[in-house]
C-alpha cells in the first residue's frame, strides 16, 4: 500500500473465550451469547435431547471489535409451543423446563469462511451430535469457567 498510512488489520484465528446462555420463563425465550478473540464469519447453535430432532440456527455477530481482536455473537430464541413451528435463527421448540434434558453445541467461523475455527459443547449428553446424520462434530467441552449459564 504505497503513499497511504493505513495498515491492515490482521485479525488472530478466533477462538471462543465465553459462552453465556440462560432461558426466561416468562417471556419464554432463550438467550445465547459467544464471546472470541479474533473476529468471526458469524457461528452457529446446535440443540436436541436425542438423534431424532435437532435444531440448527445461525449467531451472527453483533459487536466486533474494530481493530479485529475480538467478536460478539449473539443469538435470541423466542419458543413456540408447537415445535414444528419453530423457524431457523429465531424461534424454538425446546421449553426452558426441557434444558435438563438438552444437548447444546456453538460453534464459530474463521474469518475468512474456511470452516469452523472453535467449538464447545455442554449439556446433557456430549457426544450426542456423533449419532445426528449431518450433524456437528466438536470434540470441547464448555469448562466452567468458560460460561456464566
Amino acid at each position: 500500500m504505497s503513499g497511504s498510512d493505513s495498515a491492515a488489520v490482521v485479525s488472530p484465528a478466533p477462538a471462543i473465550t465465553a459462552v453465556t446462555w440462560s432461558c426466561d420463563v416468562d417471556s419464554a425465550t432463550w438467550s445465547f451469547a459467544v464471546d472470541t478473540t479474533g473476529w468471526t464469519a458469524g457461528g452457529v447453535l446446535w440443540i436436541t435431547a436425542d438423534v431424532d430432532r435437532a435444531e440448527k440456527h445461525s449467531m451472527p455477530s453483533t459487536k466486533a471489535a474494530s481493530d479485529g481482536s475480538t467478536d460478539h455473537l449473539e443469538l435470541s430464541l423466542g419458543v413456540v409451543s408447537d415445535w414444528r413451528y419453530a423457524v431457523w435463527g429465531s424461534t424454538t421448540g425446546w421449553r426452558c423446563i426441557d434444558e435438563p434434558e438438552l444437548s447444546f453445541l456453538v460453534g464459530i467461523y474463521a474469518e475468512d469462511g474456511s470452516g469452523q475455527a472453535d467449538c464447545r459443547t455442554w449439556g446433557a449428553s456430549a457426544d450426542i451430535w456423533a449419532q445426528i446424520p449431518g450433524g456437528p462434530t466438536c470434540d470441547t467441552p464448555l469448562e466452567t469457567g468458560d460460561t456464566g449459564g
